[in-house]
């Protein structure tokens, strides 16, 4: 029976040694699932969206309403409209972001607006401020509204001069919660308004690998299609400072990261801990075995299937 407790401890020696490993491969995946963690990090993207071609990589176009031919016009630099106030040839393409841009009037009655639906925490609008255009009235009587909340107005007077004003900011708003919304932009009220809408910009949170961190709204229809109207009132007046450029938010990185750390350190002592009670209790367990299976000698030579049934168990 010296020889069966001799094999005991060596089957309990070859599993021991295994525990080393298991505490190595254990970190090693800790250590790697925070590394991953840490290096999937938020960078703050400012996303344009133009009159025309809105943009295609996110889904989002802008709506304009009523949406016919009558109150709005989309121009191009190549079209020709002996009946339009507001021609190619009176602009500088060239300032005008694709050299497309949407222009509507309002005349007393039902307003006109311009809706887009976007995913950010910032929005910045920019348009076109002409002055004196020959027969036609270029004031501007604008109000804006985000998720039905009027939010800021802007007014333009135009004066005798001909200049024409590009990339013109006419509203913004960089305090926004991270999750979708809709602006509208419109005119309405006692006097005869235009709208001259260059392109949008909005500012979207989106990880290393590309993707937003919260979902994109569904995707408006491009312009063309005929949509229903919701009026927005003209109040308050907003803000219009200019939009930031993209950057990686450092604060959060290095907070992360900390906190991946303090994480993998609490893991790993609790793993250990594990592993070391487990680590013991086995080598505790073959030295009972071997005094069982040595009473069972002293007392028996004739049940040698038992005496077998106890070491296996013992090295289970």
């Amino acid at each position: 029976m010296a020889g069966v407790g001799t094999r005991m401890w060596g089957l309990t020696a070859r599993r021991t040694s295994v525990i080393p490993n298991l505490k190595g491969s254990l970190l090693t995946v800790i250590i790697s699932s925070f590394v991953g963690l840490s290096l999937v990090t938020a960078t703050s993207v400012n996303i344009t969206v133009d009159d025309t071609l809105g943009n295609a990589t996110y889904g989002v176009w802008p709506a304009y309403l009523p949406a016919d031919d009558v109150n709005w016009h989309a121009g191009t630099p190549t079209e020709e409209c002996d009946i339009c106030k507001i021609k190619p040839s009176e602009l500088d393409l060239n300032q005008i972001l694709d050299q497309t841009w949407h222009h509507g009037t309002y005349f007393q009655g039902s307003p006109i607006q311009v809706q887009v639906t976007f995913t950010g925490t910032a929005v910045y609008v920019f348009n076109v401020v002409p002055n004196t255009l020959p027969g036609t009235d270029t004031l501007m009587n604008i109000s804006f509204a985000i998720d039905g909340e009027t939010v800021g107005d802007f007014f333009h007077q135009p004066n005798s001069s001909s200049v024409i004003l590009y990339d013109q900011l006419v509203y913004s708003n960089a305090t926004l919660p991270n999750t979708s919304h809709t602006l509208v932009m419109s005119a309405s009220g006692d006097e005869e308004s235009l709208i001259f809408f260059d392109y949008l910009l909005y500012t979207a949170d989106i990880d290393s690998t590309g993707s937003s961190l919260l979902p994109f709204p569904t995707p408006t229809s491009p312009p063309g299609l005929t949509s229903s109207l919701t009026p927005s009132p003209i109040s308050s007046t907003g803000s219009s400072t200019s939009p930031p450029s993209s950057h990686v938010p450092i604060a959060a990185i290095v907070g992360g990261v900390v906190g991946g750390v303090v994480g993998l350190l609490v893991i790993g002592a609790l793993a250990s801990f594990s592993l070391c009670r487990r680590s013991r209790g086995r080598a505790r367990r073959p030295s009972e075995s071997v005094r069982i299976a040595t009473s069972t000698e002293n007392a028996s030579h004739s049940h040698p299937a038992s005496l077998t049934h106890n070491i296996t168990v013992a090295g289970e």
